[in-house]
Parts: structure tokens; sequence; C-alpha cells
């Protein structure tokens, strides 16, 4: 398997209180996200530690302070860890102004390293108007006619 030649892909695990979490560890532990591009997720590890525990399977997940210089291993998902979320403010199906908050903090540091080609693109795990309200976070939806719905491609 040629790991180097895959996209480089930062993957949010978006609003830590919903599904989010679980697909990435699902993905992660599955595996065929690896015949298609290199994952980088970010978000707070700890809890892809609880949901990997909590169903029991073992996502394979190497820590990394950044983008430059990791090492790509077959398998094994590497992750900037954020540490956004306090424990007592996590609560599964209980979206809040903290969690909303982390969920908009990940997706910025996503696009900001496609910005910066460090990454080859970003994909935002699912998020949550109600979390990202709570936080005071104003949510502008994309009217159809811009970006790539204007070509009929949604």
């Amino acid at each position: 398997m040629q790991i180097a030649k895959k996209p480089l892909v930062a993957i949010t695990i978006g609003e830590v209180a919903g599904i989010g979490p679980e697909i990435v560890v699902k993905a992660i532990n599955d595996g065929g996200i690896f015949n298609f591009c290199n994952p980088l997720i970010i978000g707070d590890y700890w809890i892809l530690k609880k949901v990997s525990d909590d169903l029991k399977i073992h996502a394979k997940i190497n820590l990394v302070q950044s983008v430059e210089n990791v090492e790509w291993t077959a398998g094994v998902a590497n992750m900037i860890d954020m540490n956004l979320v306090p424990r007592e403010s996590f609560q599964i199906g209980k979206p809040n102004g903290v969690t909303g908050k982390a969920m908009i903090e990940y997706t910025t540091l996503a696009v900001k390293l496609a910005i910066e080609k460090k990454v080859h693109g970003s994909v935002g795990g699912p998020h949550s108007k109600k979390a990202a309200d709570e936080a005071g976070i104003v949510a502008h939806p994309v009217p159809r006619t811009q970006g790539c719905c204007s070509r009929g491609l949604l």
C-alpha cells in the first residue's frame, strides 16, 4: 500500500454530543477510509476514546501536534487533540454551548489547514445548530445559488 500517494484529509469529529465521534471511530475501525485517504482527525481524543470503549472497538489513533512531518501508517489515523471539552460539559445527546464552540473550533482548524494547503481537503463531522446557538455563534445557511450548488452538484 502506497500511503504517501493518498490525499491527506482533515476530518472533524463534529458536535461531540451527537453521532460524529461514533462515525469517526467506526470509520477508522472499519478501515475502508484508508483505501481513499490518510485521515487527520481533529477533535478531542478523550471523547473518541470514550466512544471506542463504549462500543468495545479499537480504533487505531496516533496523537500528533501538527500535520508537518507526520508519519502515516496503514490502518492508523493521526489526530490533533484540541482538548476543548471538559468532561463535566459532555453528555451524549445533550449539545450545549461548550460543545458548540468546540465544534466550530475543530472546523476552523480543518478549513485553515486546507486553505494553507497543509491538507488536500477537509470534512466536517455532523454539526448542531442548537449547539452553535448555545455557543452564541450565528449560523448562516449558504443559498443554493452559491458555490457547487449553482452548478447542480447538490
